[in-house]
């Protein structure tokens, strides 16, 4: 499964925060918290989210996506995550629940 999301440096992060810290705010409020307020600081608003049985463009779009989504996340565990320049990549297992339990 490949997914990928582009993550926004805005200006007052750009100089305090690196990539890597600015991806794990975001998996903090989404998958430590499943929550979206604070979200679309974190986002681009010509983002786009490419997943395996969905694709969103823009940050309204993929923020209303994770209200539907987040409720789904039983538990996630990070096992890797590799650094370079602005770009980081992220290993997880993440259990989804069904809308049946």
């Amino acid at each position: 499964m490949f997914t990928s999301i582009f993550i926004n440096l805005g200006p007052n992060d750009l100089f305090m925060a690196k990539s890597l810290e600015l991806v794990n705010r975001f998996y903090d409020l989404t998958n430590n918290k499943k929550q979206t307020s604070g979200l679309k600081d974190l986002l681009s608003e010509n983002m786009s989210f490419t997943g395996p049985l969905m694709q969103t463009s823009g940050a309204n779009e993929y923020i209303e996506l994770q209200v539907k989504f987040l409720q789904f996340h039983k538990k996630w565990q990070m096992l890797k995550q590799f650094e370079n320049s602005n770009d980081v990549c992220s290993i997880y297992d993440l259990t989804l629940g069904t809308p049946a339990g």
